[in-house]
């Protein structure tokens, strides 16, 4: 893993990408109350990022998906998050209609809504409006976001 903390967030969107999967935050203390991707840390036992994806938004949504239906589209690297540790944040983005089987499985409850008005009704993490849009550009490929 090296000097960086790895996390994934993810964004599963419906086939048509009118909507999208996401969930209220409860913790930690300064994401709590507002919406984000599905995602979280990257374990130890977890064999690479893609992995790390699929368990993280089967612990949270319940619904098991696969390494084919996700998409890498990009990395950001900060060498000082709001924690004051670098961290790494793989970021993915899925297209399926599995996302009508999504439910809170987990404390944070899970929502599917309009993914053309999300950022103007939810109080949303402040990186949204800028990831929410390239992860629905099918024909962006990948960048790495860097502070």
């Amino acid at each position: 893993m090296g000097k960086y903390k790895e996390y994934v967030l993810g964004f599963a969107f419906s086939r048509n990408g009118k909507e999208v999967v996401l969930i209220e935050k409860q913790k930690p203390d300064w994401q709590k109350g507002k919406i984000n991707g599905i995602g979280g840390k990257i374990e130890a036992d977890d064999v690479n990022q893609l992995h790390a994806m699929i368990r993280e938004f089967r612990e949270e949504t319940g619904v098991d998906t696969s390494s084919e239906q996700w998409n890498e589209f990009g990395c950001m690297t900060f060498e000082n998050d709001i924690t004051g540790v670098p961290c790494k944040i793989y970021l993915f983005r899925m297209f399926d209609d599995c996302i009508h089987e999504c439910f809170t499985n987990e404390s944070e409850e899970i929502i599917k809504v309009n993914s053309d008005t999300v950022l103007d009704v939810y109080n949303c993490m402040h990186n949204l409006p800028i990831l929410i849009p390239l992860a629905l550009s099918k024909e962006f490929k990948y960048t790495e976001l860097k502070d």
